[in-house]
């Protein structure tokens, strides 16, 4: 007959319980230490992508696009960017002996934003900021800056400067576009370049009937190619055989024009 051992029955449980929380420590341990790729949203969904905001995003003020109504003049503010853009906002100074600050209004693509603007007399800084829950339309005015002109009667190269911009909260490039030129949305890139084939599991294609500067970025905004020199109908070949599968973002720059194309690596 076995007998009864407080002693045996005690020290088991006690190494079972140690055995528990050694066990626990691990997977806590092993969840804590799992990371994600840089740009990673994880809301239940397959994982999205998305590229960060940098110096190759741009925000816009178009003297070159005003529009004179009377004594007013109105500046056409807008951003170029190569993601989804939720959030838009800048900052500007201007010359107060010829423009009078009037207020800020929405353009038709920026129709749904919540917006807020004004001027501080302190610093005499125009300030806008705007947000939505869906993406801002690209490379089309957002913001109109209306000001009233005082003793001239357009606007001159030198009228706004110290321009700064931001997209989705992140510092980007900025340029103001004097007057007197061809501005950025008056030109038409559909057609300005060829990538095939795409999909593209081996050698890929690139023809541009412009010169223009290219990049090639993967889904979370590490450079592949570039910065490269592509000249008008030359062709640009590239090996993307060892490259992962998936898309990437091609970006390319002639002057003030910017535009971007997709490519998809499926071998």
């Amino acid at each position: 007959m076995k007998t009864y051992n407080p002693n045996y029955v005690a020290h088991t449980r006690w190494m079972s319980f140690i055995s528990i929380v050694f066990l626990l420590t691990l997977t806590i341990s092993s969840i804590a230490s799992t990371s994600f790729p840089r740009g990673e949203v994880e809301l239940g969904n397959p994982i999205q992508f998305t590229l960060p905001i940098d110096s190759l995003d741009s925000v816009y003020l178009d003297m070159s696009q005003a529009q004179y109504v009377g004594n007013q003049v109105l500046v056409p503010a807008w951003f170029n960017a190569d993601d989804q853009v939720f959030a838009f906002d800048f900052a500007f100074r201007y010359d107060h002996t010829r423009l009078e600050y009037d207020t800020i209004l929405t353009a038709a693509a920026g129709a749904s934003l919540l917006t807020n603007s004004y001027l501080n007399p302190n610093d005499s800084i125009v300030r806008f900021t705007s947000s939505q829950f869906s993406a801002i339309p690209n490379a089309q005015p957002i913001a109109l800056v209306r000001f009233n002109l005082v003793g001239t009667s357009a606007l001159d190269t030198t009228d706004l400067f110290n321009l700064v911009g931001y997209l989705n909260g992140d510092p980007c490039s900025e340029r103001i576009i004097p007057p007197g030129i061809t501005s950025v949305m008056q030109l038409d890139p559909i057609n300005w370049v060829t990538v095939f084939p795409n999909p593209v599991s081996n050698d890929v294609i690139i023809r541009s009937a412009v010169q223009a500067q290219m990049e090639i970025f993967d889904a979370v905004g590490k450079q592949m190619v570039g910065p490269v020199e592509l000249k008008a109908g030359n062709e640009f070949k590239i090996d993307t055989q060892r490259w992962p599968l998936g898309r990437y973002i091609i970006v390319f720059v002639n002057g003030l024009q910017r535009w971007t194309s997709q490519l998809v690596v499926s071998h």
